[in-house]
């Protein structure tokens, strides 16, 4: 009796140390990677304890959760074959988040119904409170040089250098910044009636406003056909034509702008076809995209393998004469590209499948929100290898878990 009564304390501090460090990884993802380190540690110990104690896991298809970890068992065969050991060891350790998010997401999804939006709901606290922590340290930056907090939303004091001040890359804080916009319009569901329409709108505002000042152009272009889409499957059509307006307005005012930094970064530096001149500079992303085209070359079929992409791109930066990419020892900035350099055809068709079968897996749960932030990541992943990187990677674990455990409701 005593030892039953022991076990079962034993189970409700493992859940309950779960819940919480479940929020608070999802909420620290735009706060920093220490932070959503410690609590994905924190989450991955106490949440397989409890599955352990619990006994309760859902039998599922093994298929499923070999298809869901496609990005982890590619980097595991790469291992296998890899001239360089210690860089594709390094690799794959750092993919294996995904194999403990898809078990979760598959074998222990009920346990996520009811939690998964208010992790959301976390998401959105974390992305405000990195807003507020960027604007104050680039408010103390501007004081502290003796400068006027106008210059507050200048070129000096947006992009990387508002990022940095938590610690997060300007595209991944706002593939973040997305997500929780896209929860505010798609997901937030029944969870309206519960906040204030002022918060709803003020939240809405501040993370749109620190969106623009991060001048992450792939994240505003996904902003604004989510937006437009909202607003025609809402027949809002007086918004629709509000914001037609004003966007129309503001390139038209940029454009015709001599000297302004949001011509150059949003217009001047997609300059995809020309080469570079005075007041238009190549983006450096098509020559980084174009080096690793050039090493998917040198194995089409399988790729050159996790130990040497790196090798074999570093060669081509040199030849391109891209110092920046030769030194900080760039990766493609294309997801697409990465698998394609690194895993040859094989490994590009095995992430177009699992990509294939998470949309298919979408459609059958007909849930317009999960449609929209999945979109949204594959979006993201046109400018940055996502998979590549630890934040891309939790990202990806936790749609795993809204996947699988998100309900859709009437919204």
């Amino acid at each position: 009796m005593s030892l039953n009564i022991t076990m079962s304390s034993f189970k409700n501090s493992f859940e309950l140390f779960s819940k919480w460090s479940f929020f608070l990884l999802v909420m620290t993802l735009p706060l920093g990677l220490f932070f959503n380190g410690v609590f994905s540690i924190i989450f991955f110990l106490f949440f397989t304890l409890y599955m352990i104690s619990a006994g309760k896991i859902n039998k599922k298809n093994p298929v499923k959760l070999l298809v869901l970890n496609i990005p982890v068992l590619l980097p595991l065969l790469s291992l296998a074959f890899s001239t360089n050991f210690d860089e594709s060891a390094r690799i794959f350790i750092k993919t294996t988040p995904i194999l403990f998010f898809s078990i979760f997401a598959i074998y222990m999804n009920s346990w996520f119904k009811n939690k998964v939006e208010i992790a959301f709901k976390f998401l959105v606290l974390g992305c405000l409170l990195s807003a507020i922590f960027c604007w104050l340290g680039v408010a103390f930056d501007l004081l502290n040089e003796g400068l006027s907090l106008k210059f507050l939303f200048t070129k000096e004091y947006s992009h990387h250098r508002l990022s940095e001040i938590v610690g997060v890359h300007t595209p991944y804080l706002a593939l973040f910044i997305n997500a929780a916009l896209i929860f505010l319009f798609y997901g937030l569901g029944q969870g309206r009636n519960e906040s204030s329409g002022f918060k709803l709108y003020l939240s809405f505002f501040v993370l749109v406003l620190f969106l623009v000042h991060l001048m992450a152009r792939n994240a505003i272009f996904c902003l604004v056909i989510y937006s437009v889409f909202y607003l025609l499957w809402k027949k809002k059509v007086l918004a629709f034509v509000s914001l037609s307006t004003t966007i129309t307005a503001f390139f038209v005012i940029i454009t015709f702008t001599e000297n302004n930094f949001l011509r150059d970064r949003f217009l001047n530096s997609l300059n995809v076809f020309e080469k570079q001149k005075v007041l238009k500079k190549k983006d450096k992303r098509f020559v980084r995209w174009s080096s690793s085209l050039e090493v998917f070359k040198k194995a089409p079929v399988f790729g050159v393998g996790t130990g040497s992409v790196d090798r074999y791109r570093k060669t081509e930066y040199l030849k391109k004469l891209d110092s920046e990419a030769y030194n900080f020892n760039y990766n493609s900035h294309n997801q697409y590209i990465e698998y394609l350099c690194t895993y040859g055809l094989f490994g590009g068709g095995c992430i177009l499948f699992l990509f294939g079968y998470i949309l298919k897996t979408i459609y059958q749960k007909k849930s317009i929100f999960l449609a929209i932030l999945f979109l949204s990541f594959l979006m993201s992943m046109l400018t940055e290898s996502i998979l590549v990187r630890t934040w891309g990677i939790s990202f990806f674990g936790i749609l795993y878990i809204t996947l699988y455990s998100w309900e859709e409701r009437n919204n």
